[in-house]
């Protein structure tokens, strides 16, 4: 996991990409999350590379918390932490402007092999 960690670090924890949409199947135990633009915090900047859009899915969700209230517009991810890792699994908190959180416990996270921008 500690990959993932570091992808989303280079990535700037995917601050302002947009989530096009939020795919979660209960009975397959997976949460997905497809992201517009995975390189959209390095826009303006004279590394972004363009837009690549890609997808992280949670696997064997055990636990999950949302907490939503007063979308409007595009799903923005203001952050999108490993907040804990074990040998039983991973912790992420995904939180979201204008607001809402999402938690989830899983046991492993598929994520697309991109090339982050030098750091």
């Amino acid at each position: 996991m500690t990959d993932f960690r570091e992808l989303l670090s280079r990535l700037g924890n995917l601050h302002d990409c947009t989530v096009a949409l939020i795919e979660w199947r209960p009975d397959e135990k997976t949460m997905g999350f497809e992201i517009a633009d995975l390189y959209f915090n390095f826009e303006g900047l004279p590394d972004y590379p363009g837009p690549l859009a890609g997808r992280i899915t949670l696997e064997g969700v055990e636990h999950l918390t949302i907490d939503f209230h007063d979308i409007s517009g595009p799903l923005r991810i203001n952050e999108f932490l490993v907040e804990k890792e074990s040998q039983a699994g991973v912790a992420v908190a995904i939180t979201f402007w204008p607001a809402g959180t999402l938690r989830v416990t899983c046991g492993r996270i598929a994520f697309p092999d991109v090339r982050p921008p030098p750091a």
